[in-house]
């Protein structure tokens, strides 16, 4: 699985991090102690990974190329000679490397790549879903599961059993009962029984959100409901699906956002706006300045900032004058602008970068831990990765070390 499990979100733009811990990874082991997943975190020793305990106790020896920083559902991705394969906690190969590519556990099934195609295993090795597809989209417990063949989109159910053949150009997961798929260039809503519920009659459509979905027939945009009954149409250059009741419409180069009887939930007009809310506020927009929404309209946040990201444990990061710093939701600012790079909080810490290095602060923007490390990540259940002249090692809350690569 080619993706990290440590949130370096992209709303990182300064603070530059050697990522340690991808997707391609690996976990190994000789002990037999079995212990809470949890409270696994991946070490390397010589090029060689393996995992330790929250108290810095080897559990697993390091003799795997690379490990998957998270034990998800009991099993951790591991590559051995270029090969993924899963370990459970007390470090037994139950899955050996053979596989080309991995993605960890969902619902008991693991996605993975053998001669270029995809299929599914449990967590015994056995191939559930055999490898015949090109796209799987197994992050959904949601039946039928999008896949695709060749250039052609289908259904199928958790045994790999084609439901609805693929026939479709493109398609959507299911969403509200109803899944969007496209046939000859057009675009339609179909039952979990392959059945068309809304015919192939618009230029684009989005899936379906809090019980309506975002069409277009020319240049005319509109929300439908499952019935396919027009709910509301908007006179606008592009729109966006409902969140928190509420939707984004771009009107005449402005955004502003309606509710679900097509009404603006405020007169202000924005330049720009965030791609999401974020418990509860959105990034809006006016003249290069950033500030933050609510989904009744309100500014909670005053646009002050000359960037801003999304909300996450109840800050987030913001940017004036290329410094970085942190706002609450009430508006107050935590931090000065004063770093040259932050993370967002995680068990109540957040790593800073300055021209000294990196370092932590609390909640009130104090430094508790100023380790001026060379290189670090975010606290994850209670410890945090360091590096310093090209050894790891892991702090706890106080900024003790734990372990240390020797």
């Amino acid at each position: 699985m080619d993706n990290t499990r440590n949130k370096f979100t992209h709303l990182f733009i300064s603070l530059i991090i050697v990522v340690c811990i991808s997707c391609d990874q690996q976990a190994g082991a000789n002990s037999l102690k079995v212990i809470s997943s949890d409270s696994l975190y991946a070490i390397r020793d010589k090029d060689k990974w393996g995992f330790m305990d929250n108290r810095g106790e080897i559990i697993i020896a390091p003799e795997f190329d690379y490990v998957e920083s998270f034990f998800i559902e009991g099993c951790a991705i591991v590559r051995l000679d270029g090969k993924y394969g899963f370990i459970d906690s007390s470090g037994t190969i139950v899955v050996q490397p053979q596989y080309e590519s991995a993605h960890e556990f969902i619902h008991g099934l693991a996605l993975v790549r053998k001669n270029g195609k995809w299929g599914a295993i449990d967590k015994n090795g056995v191939v559930v879903i055999d490898f015949q597809f090109d796209e799987i989209d197994l992050n959904t417990a949601v039946e039928p599961i999008r896949s695709k063949i060749g250039e052609k989109y289908c259904f199928i159910n958790r045994l790999g059993q084609i439901l609805i053949e693929p026939r479709y150009e493109y398609a959507g997961s299911f969403s509200d009962g109803l899944a969007m798929v496209c046939d000859t260039g057009k675009f339609g809503f179909i039952n979990p029984d392959g059945s068309l519920k809304i015919p192939h009659q618009f230029d684009y459509a989005h899936d379906f959100s809090e019980g309506l979905a975002l069409v277009r027939i020319n240049s005319q945009h509109f929300y439908i409901d499952s019935t396919g009954k027009n709910v509301i149409s908007v006179t606008a250059d592009s729109a966006g699906y409902f969140s928190h009741g509420v939707a984004p419409v771009h009107v005449n180069g402005k955004w502003q956002f309606i509710d679900k009887t097509g009404n603006p939930v405020s007169d202000s007009l924005y330049d720009d706006i965030g791609p999401y809310f974020s418990e509860g506020l959105i990034q809006v927009v006016i003249n290069g300045k950033y500030g933050y929404m609510d989904t009744t309209g309100h500014i909670a946040v005053p646009l002050q900032f000359d960037r801003g990201y999304e909300f996450e444990n109840g800050f987030a990061v913001v940017m004036r004058n290329h410094l970085y710093g942190y706002v609450d939701a009430t508006g107050k600012i935590i931090t000065p602008d004063k770093y040259e790079g932050c993370l967002p909080f995680n068990n109540e810490r957040a790593l800073v970068h300055s021209t000294q290095g990196y370092n932590y602060i609390d909640e009130k923007g104090a430094v508790v831990i100023n380790g001026n490390f060379a290189s670090a990540f975010s606290f994850s259940r209670g410890l945090a990765k360091v590096e310093d002249e090209g050894k790891m090692a892991y702090i706890n809350m106080d900024g003790e070390i734990v372990w240390e690569e020797k």
